[in-house]
């Protein structure tokens, strides 16, 4: 569960142009080289798209997606997932995404949790 969800509250995004960052941790059958983490990042330039492998089988992926509201969100991201960084990676299975609201997201990035402890 992500950050926003613990707190019980997800921040209400104003309209078109909301930016959420997604953040997807992907299994491979093989540990990743360094030059699929690179093709990985260029294919996804459009969504700032950053892949980042810590040696073992698997990865961590990180993507700016615009949406409405979180839902939409999830669903850019799958998509983006689906057609551009999947294909790339024989064998992958997505296993983990979170939306958590990006720089440009009107509400806080805690949902609050901070200040109600406060």
């Amino acid at each position: 569960m992500d950050d926003v969800a613990q707190a019980g509250a997800r921040p209400e995004a104003t309209g078109p142009g909301t930016r959420w960052i997604a953040e997807a941790t992907v299994r491979t059958e093989r540990r990743v080289d360094a030059g699929t983490v690179e093709a990985l990042g260029r294919a996804g330039a459009v969504a700032r798209c950053a892949a980042r492998s810590s040696g073992a089988q698997g990865l961590s992926v990180r993507m700016d997606v615009e949406s409405e509201s979180c839902a939409g969100a999830y669903g850019a991201a799958l998509a983006l997932l689906a057609t551009v960084i999947l294909p790339l990676l024989d064998g992958a299975d997505l296993t983990d995404l979170r939306i958590v609201p990006g720089g440009e997201h009107p509400g806080d990035r805690h949902g609050g949790a901070e200040q109600a402890a406060a």
